[in-house]
């Protein structure tokens, strides 16, 4: 859900960036690829999250095979939960850091003049949405690792599958 906000975010602040701040074609285009190459990694977590559901829920019927894959859910979901937590910290990070900004925008900038308070304003969220981009590239850069995760956890569901024939 936070991915999608922060996708959602990053097409907005993209947006209106590119009319409130005069970007070259190409800063533009880097932006939408950014975003688009965020909203796939999004999708292809959400498809495995369903495609790993959807195994679980085949095993209906089978109160061992079923208990065996909850185990091995349970198994991927603690091998993930690092990576999940450490995206969500910094993610936060980001968004307190930027709401403070933001606050402090209201408190000074604002009240001298509405031209001075847009900039603060917008200069607080792309600092918001530079921080979450780093965070996901730290996310990103641990790809391989959570690949071993979903491996490990296909293979569990192998093993469920070939114990209870």
């Amino acid at each position: 859900m936070k991915k999608l906000v922060l996708l959602t975010l990053t097409l907005l602040t993209c947006a209106s960036l590119s009319s409130a701040v005069a970007q070259s074609n190409s800063n533009n285009r880097q932006c939408i690829r950014s975003a688009n190459t965020t909203f796939l990694t999004c999708s292809r977590e959400c498809k495995n999250g369903l495609d790993d559901s959807l195994l679980i829920c085949s095993a209906k019927g089978n109160t061992t095979l079923a208990d065996c894959f909850k185990g091995c859910d349970s198994d991927k979901d603690a091998c993930l939960k690092p990576f999940q937590d450490t995206l969500r910290t910094c993610s936060d990070g980001c968004f307190a850091t930027a709401d403070t900004a933001l606050s402090a925008c209201e408190t000074t900038d604002c009240k001298v003049d509405t031209r001075s308070c847009n900039l603060c304003k917008l200069t607080a969220k792309l600092s918001r949405l530079t921080c979450a981009d780093a965070c996901l590239d730290t996310f990103e850069s641990s790809k391989a690792i959570r690949a071993a995760c979903r491996s490990t956890f296909r293979s569990c569901l192998k093993t469920c599958r070939a114990a209870n024939k």
